[in-house]
């Protein structure tokens, strides 16, 4: 093998050695990437999911407030009457 010859099928191992080592490069990112576009759309559902069952929750808990207030309104009203009726008891026992 002259010089030359050799320079050029080193140049040529290194060229191959580099174009073996992009397309290993490329197909380990490429898998990779497929496996996280995967992961991805699982916590995508996740999200959703959660959001909505945050949705349900805040209606109930809205739903349940009013609930509460209209127990506390009426539970106010009848500790009224209650308490004019004693008035009015006590009236009538001291007349």
């Amino acid at each position: 093998m002259t010089a030359e010859t050799r320079v050029t099928f080193n140049l040529w191992a290194v060229l191959a050695f580099l174009i073996i080592a992009g397309i290993s490069s490329f197909s380990f990112l490429y898998a990779e990437g497929k496996e996280t576009k995967v992961e991805q759309q699982k916590i995508i559902q996740r999200v959703t999911k959660l959001e909505a069952q945050y949705t349900f929750i805040i209606d109930r808990l809205e739903r349940l407030t009013v609930s509460v207030e209209k127990a506390s309104d009426k539970l106010e009203m009848h500790s009224k009457e209650t308490k004019s009726r004693e008035v009015v008891k006590k009236r009538n026992d001291i007349k």
